[in-house]
């Protein structure tokens, strides 16, 4: 469960909130005048969250590309999900995998 702190929280709480942060996906929800406006979280796990979120986004467009292909070309999904696979699905794990710094790992085996 997120935290909710005042805006002078950060100026005179500081620690308090960088050690609230450090534990697992646990985000601190700045308010101003009593409003929403800032959500504060480790620099890991909003690393992540980008990640996931582009690695989301490409998945999408690949759905999306086998849907068009499959139409185009009468193709049966199965042959082009391998196809696919290989190809762009392929593609995208060294990014994912860079980006939550696992390129060596992938490199190596």
């Amino acid at each position: 469960m997120p935290a909710i702190r005042p805006s002078s929280d950060l100026r005179n709480k500081y620690s308090e909130i960088s050690a609230y942060c450090q534990s697992p996906q646990a985000p601190v929800f700045i308010t101003k005048n009593g409003v929403g406006d800032l959500a504060v979280m480790r620099i890991e796990a909003c690393e992540r969250l980008v990640g996931l979120q582009t690695l989301r986004a490409e998945l999408v467009r690949g759905l999306q590309d086998i849907r068009r292909v499959k139409m185009e070309s009468g193709m049966t999904i199965s042959v082009f999900q391998k196809m696919y696979f290989v190809t762009h699905c392929l593609s995208i794990l060294p990014r994912a995998l860079h980006q939550q710094g696992k390129v060596h790992e992938i490199c190596i085996q």
